[in-house]
């Protein structure tokens, strides 16, 4: 029995030392940590450009959305509404129109399979603190190390901020098959099985998306602004040296948020710090930056358009 205690006592204290130690290490990383100066300004000034290109984005998914394809999809959940209160010469007939409208499609497009019939979007940004998000990531790690697996899951499920575009699709195949098939079932007054068929083409929808991390995007847009900034240098326009310092610090700091986030890869990120470093010292010695805040862009816009690549998912059906 004393044995069995001393274990208990002993992997008791083991859990303690490996949650102190990774209490102790992010504390140390807290610490050193401040928010730049003018933040809320900064964030401010580039919310309409972000907000902008996140309606692009769901403009362009939305010009997608074939209008006949959206009728059929209705006229098959009418024909089951029919079905259900036994009016059947009726369902088939929205089933005959509906059927019309997707083969219309496949005649002018047979390549044509995946046809999105709805698009929404919504954003999660309550992370725009890098101390609440190492203080997250701590709280994390201590409930893994506990084996606390669904407190730490759950945890995660908010850990970003981006926004998410959604994209509802059908399969126009699988709809012709099943139309087909309840039109038949009906005719042979099969009316139980005629729902089901449609039913479960209904629910078959496929969900595709992507998503915009918006530190990453607030970055690029903030070295936009230094970029329109510096040209003034150009024409030999005075420019607010301090307006330009502080979205060079916002910009830098935005990137620290994406990447404690996870939003694409490490070696990206350092190429960013690297740069931005440059650019400040130019800034500060009054030499014309330009060329580098190109550079600075650039490498913003290739992480951002990688991590919205490999974030475009296909999570079920």
């Amino acid at each position: 029995m004393r044995s069995s205690n001393f274990v208990a006592c002993g992997t008791s204290l083991l859990l303690i030392c490996v949650c102190c130690s990774v209490s102790a290490t992010y504390s140390s990383v807290i610490a050193q940590i401040t928010v730049p100066g003018h933040f809320e300004f900064i964030n401010t000034q580039i919310q309409p450009g972000l907000k902008a290109e996140i309606a692009q984005r769901v403009q362009q998914k939305q010009e997608l959305v074939d209008d006949d394809v959206v009728v059929a999809v209705a006229k098959v959940r009418r024909a089951l509404l029919l079905i259900d209160n036994k009016e059947i010469d009726a369902a088939k007939k929205q089933l005959a129109q509906a059927l019309s409208k997707i083969k219309a499609v496949l005649d002018r497009s047979p390549e044509q399979d995946l046809v999105p019939i709805q698009v929404s979007h919504y954003v999660r940004d309550d992370l725009t603190n890098l101390d609440i998000i190492r203080s997250k990531k701590q709280e994390i790690d201590v409930q893994w190390q506990l084996n606390h697996t669904q407190i730490a899951r759950r945890l995660l499920d908010g850990f970003a901020s981006d926004a998410v575009i959604t994209v509802q699709n059908i399969t126009l195949n699988s709809f012709v098959q099943a139309i087909t098939k309840a039109r038949l079932l009906l005719s042979e007054h099969n009316i139980d099985d005629a729902g089901q068929a449609l039913t479960g083409v209904l629910k078959s929808t496929v969900q595709t998306g992507s998503i915009i991390p918006l530190p990453l995007l607030r970055a690029e847009l903030m070295i936009k602004e230094s970029e329109r900034l510096t040209q003034q240098m150009d024409t030999n326009k005075q420019f607010d040296k301090a307006q330009l310092q502080w979205l060079l610090e916002n910009a830098k700091y935005q990137m620290q948020l994406g990447e404690a986030l996870g939003y694409g890869d490490q070696r990206r990120y350092k190429k960013f710090y690297q740069a931005v470093e440059g650019v400040m010292s130019l800034v500060a010695a009054e030499q014309q930056p330009t060329m580098l805040l190109k550079k600075l862009r650039s490498v913003v816009t290739a992480l951002k358009n990688e991590v919205i690549d490999e974030l475009s998912y296909l999570p079920y059906n």
